[in-house]
């Protein structure tokens, strides 16, 4: 999960749009049982579990970098259940989660090109006769 900035910066008669992105905290994953191999048969849970609660939430349980599971729809709880019963060999692998924080779209905002920063302002004087 990313959250991306924008910062619009004028120097020198240039102007800069800058974008920062920002990680989301990971989760953590747990898995029962906790620790060896599992019994050809047995079953598995994992719990991927989000840093806070934000609603809409969706999970991923990926194996080997590959999409194993997901639950979306509505999370009430900053975490997700994923079994695996009658495990088989095709169960072997690297397991890790992912969460996703849907959000609202914003309002557009209007972005112009110029050709330079404005210029700064001026004062005039007018000067009298005489």
């Amino acid at each position: 999960v990313s959250f991306l900035f924008l910062s619009i910066v004028c120097l020198n008669d240039w102007l800069f749009i800058l974008f920062f992105l920002e990680r989301a905290p990971k989760p953590t994953l747990t898995v029962d049982p906790p620790s060896g191999p599992v019994t050809l048969g047995g079953n598995v849970t994992f719990t991927c579990t989000a840093p806070q609660h934000t609603p809409g939430m969706r999970f991923k349980l990926y194996k080997d970098d590959a999409v194993s599971s997901q639950i979306t729809g509505p999370v009430h709880v900053p975490e997700a259940v994923f079994q695996i019963t009658g495990i088989t060999s095709q169960n072997d692998g690297r397991y890790h989660c992912v969460y996703d924080i849907p959000s609202s779209v914003s309002d557009r905002q209007r972005v112009s090109q110029t050709n330079s920063c404005p210029s700064p302002p001026t004062r005039s004087r007018v000067l009298g006769s005489g």
